[in-house]
């Protein structure tokens, strides 16, 4: 008698296979032009590490809830894939990454890092907003702090640049 293995523990051997070991691709002085070939190299690990899942899942006989439980796993695992490319000293700098839960996020923020030199306007925004959230729900209070903020932003570019 044949028995399967699990998909999640399935999932978990495929996301190490692909995962980065100590040579990290990503680190702290990476320019745009060399990321653009990592950015190649990592979309593609996660093309064939879907391409895997996504063929592993057909040979499951999976209910929809099934389904979509292991989608999130499989959400998971590339978002840790792209994790395990990233170097401490890029993390260190860059602490505000761990409120990147997805990959789609993740890859979009380190895009973003190494892409410009100064802070984009919509990592700005989205850090403002997140702080803000915290601060309040009101959306007065936000919608006035949010001005101040652009504000305080626009005067300080204006100032120093």
């Amino acid at each position: 008698m044949t028995t399967q293995a699990h998909l999640v523990t399935v999932i978990q051997t495929a996301k190490i296979s692909f995962q980065y070991g100590p040579e990290k691709p990503i680190q702290l002085g990476t320019t745009a032009t060399k990321y653009i070939n990592v950015k190649s190299d990592i979309t593609d690990r996660i093309e064939k590490f879907d391409l895997l899942i996504e063929c592993l899942i057909e040979n499951y006989s999976l209910t929809a809830e099934d389904r979509q439980t292991i989608e999130q796993f499989k959400e998971t695992a590339k978002r840790d894939i792209l994790y395990s490319a990233i170097s401490t000293d890029f993390l260190s700098k860059h602490d505000e990454i761990r409120h990147e839960t997805t990959y789609d996020t993740l890859f979009a923020f380190i895009t973003n890092a190494i892409g410009t030199e100064n802070e984009g306007w919509t990592r700005f925004y989205d850090r403002i907003k997140r702080y803000t959230n915290d601060v309040s729900t009101s959306s007065y209070f936000f919608s006035i702090f949010i001005f101040l903020v652009i504000v305080i932003f626009l005067l300080y570019f204006q100032l120093f640049f």
